[in-house]
């Protein structure tokens, strides 16, 4: 039998969480999994930006109170994951941007056991820049005010710094990173046990192993985000040739994000005073929620009372930029079934859809939208107080994922993805961004692209 005590005090992981991390790996209930209702279209899931343009129009604080958040704590191992484009990097291998006529190997030895975040993707300037140099110049450019937050492991703090504070791509811009860049981790008490079988966990250096519990993890780095506002995007979804659209991209979510929020805020604090005719009188009320999201006015098709109202509008809100699916591996926009008939807007991974249903399959695969993950969140409450992440996580949307660490083969729980189960119960708008911003670099392959390349 496994002591809970003791392998708490070992890991400093909460005994709760060890228990429930046990009974989801070994419990009977299976992987939730989404009901899905249809998938999300223009006008239909998928807000048009130009409905409210003129709205938009009179918003003129640009990028107030708005800082960045990149998840950066990957490292480059399926980046040189070479089994099926040996070929096409040994034809194009002086293309990239590090190539010193030495080997395949060598380059492999030499990058992919490092930080996604450090390794070379494109010379500007004629420096060769990695994807943290090349964020902090761009948000140092155009977001001057603005932090920049790094979710990073914390092994890698020295050697990411160490590339930094060598940097004569940084250098050579006049950037003091220390002022503008915060790095933060993945909590070590959030992370998962392995489990070799029901009775036996995963042993390393004679000490109980611990892995990293996913992505979702993070929600509470980017709880500790202290501006009103958060742009977030992957660290790997970078390009000089993209900079311009994705300006573009965060002027129009930002205001898109700026009218619902401020908005919302107002009918909730008229809530509070009792003004319920009022709220449900109002124009952004009656042509804003009712015309684009009756979801969170409408409740099987009856109008809501003021305590439902306001439960459904005070939440974290976020708008998420889709772009046309290409067959890139990821989310997409559906409308999901949370309760008999109460539907809400989703990124819906295929794991957790049940394609052995042939309804849900046909559902999955009418979908024409993929989530390129460019979100920008709103982090505050009506009252102005922080929201708490961690109470709008759907937490049956975790997996059970299989792997072999340290040679043996183990099941650990993975928390709800970030922007999937962790951000399940916000307020979710999906509007259309260009496709040519998406740029991410999954494969070392992806650096011959056209829009990699000098």
């Amino acid at each position: 039998m496994i002591d809970f005590e003791q392998l708490s005090l070992d890991t400093k992981i909460p005994e709760s969480s060890l228990r429930d991390q046990y009974k989801f790996v070994y419990g009977d209930n299976g992987l939730s999994q989404l009901r899905l209702s249809s998938p999300c279209t223009m006008n239909n899931g998928v807000f048009n930006i130009d409905l409210i343009s003129n709205q938009l129009s009179s918003i003129n604080e640009e990028w107030k109170d708005l800082d960045i958040f990149i998840p950066a704590s990957g490292s480059a191992t399926r980046l040189f994951e070479l089994s099926d484009n040996i070929k096409t990097l040994n034809e194009n291998i002086d293309k990239l941007p590090f190539f010193d006529k030495k080997s395949v190997s060598h380059l492999v030895d030499k990058y992919s056991h490092k930080p996604k975040a450090i390794v070379p993707f494109h010379k500007i300037e004629g420096h060769i820049v990695s994807p943290i140099e090349e964020i902090i110049e761009f948000y140092s450019r155009i977001f001057p005010d603005s932090n920049v937050h790094f979710t990073i492991q914390d092994d890698d703090e020295n050697l990411i710094t160490t590339k930094l504070n060598e940097s004569d791509f940084i250098k050579s811009k006049k950037i003091k990173f220390e002022d503008k860049v915060r790095f933060s981790f993945q909590k070590k008490e959030l992370n998962s046990i392995c489990f070799i079988n029901p009775e036996t966990l995963l042993k390393h250096n004679n000490k109980y192993y611990s892995h990293p519990s996913g992505h979702g993890a993070l929600i509470d780095n980017l709880a500790s985000i202290k501006s009103k506002y958060a742009y977030m995007h992957n660290i790997d979804n970078v390009s000089p040739k993209t900079q311009e659209l994705r300006i573009k991209n965060i002027n129009q979510m930002y205001k898109l994000l700026l009218f619902i929020d401020k908005n919302i805020k107002k009918l909730l604090r008229a809530l509070v005073k009792d003004d319920f005719q009022r709220v449900i009188e109002s124009s952004f009320y009656k042509n804003f929620l009712i015309e684009y999201f009756p979801h969170l006015v409408h409740v099987r098709n009856e109008p809501v009372n003021k305590k439902i109202l306001f439960k459904n509008l005070n939440k974290p809100i976020r708008v998420c930029g889709v772009i046309h699916d290409s067959g890139a591996k990821g989310g997409k926009p559906f409308w999901v079934y949370d309760d008999d008939s109460l539907l809400s807007l989703q990124i819906v991974e295929e794991s957790q859809v049940d394609l052995d249903n042939s309804r849900e399959r046909n559902i999955w695969y009418d979908s024409n939208y993929f989530n390129p993950v460019e979100i920008i969140i709103s982090t505050e409450d009506y009252l102005g107080n922080k929201f708490n992440f961690n109470s709008y996580v759907n937490k049956d949307l975790g997996m059970v994922v299989e792997k072999k660490i340290h040679n043996e083969k183990v099941l650990f729980f993975e928390k709800p993805g970030l922007w999937n189960g962790s951000m399940h119960d916000w307020i979710t708008i999906f509007v259309e961004i260009d496709e040519k911003s998406f740029a991410p670099v999954k494969n070392i392959c992806d650096l011959f692209l056209p829009i990699h390349q000098p």
